[in-house]
């Protein structure tokens, strides 16, 4: 019998995701292990209805932060799982980012990079 395929769901981010996430980003060295808890806690604080997490199968494998300024949006802690890269997560992200940026008004889109 076939194995269902998992199902990806983009959604955005719940108070109770934080210590996953955190594990996410560390095993993406997105942040250090070394990382003060304060810097950790900056990079939470984003406005829940534009941070975005990707779940399959229950576990979250992606984020993503968007940011509002006025006209222009911004995009930040783009992590995807190891496990899970190159199969078009972080695409679907992205598109999640940029239709919900447009909605606010944003007519052009600065990605930052580390």
């Amino acid at each position: 019998m076939p194995k269902p395929e998992p199902s990806l769901e983009i959604r955005t981010f719940r108070e109770t995701d934080r210590e996953n996430v955190i594990d996410l980003w560390r095993r993406t060295e997105l942040i250090r292990l070394s990382e003060p808890p304060e810097d950790i806690n900056r990079r939470l604080d984003i406005p829940p209805e534009l941070f975005f997490i990707a779940e399959v199968s229950g576990k979250i494998v992606a984020t993503l932060a968007a940011i509002h300024e006025g006209d222009t949006g911004s995009v930040d802690n783009l992590s995807v799982d190891p496990e899970f890269r190159r199969q078009g997560i972080g695409h679907l992200m992205m598109l999640k980012a940029e239709s919900e940026l447009s909605k606010l008004g944003c007519e052009k889109i600065v990605i930052h990079s580390e």
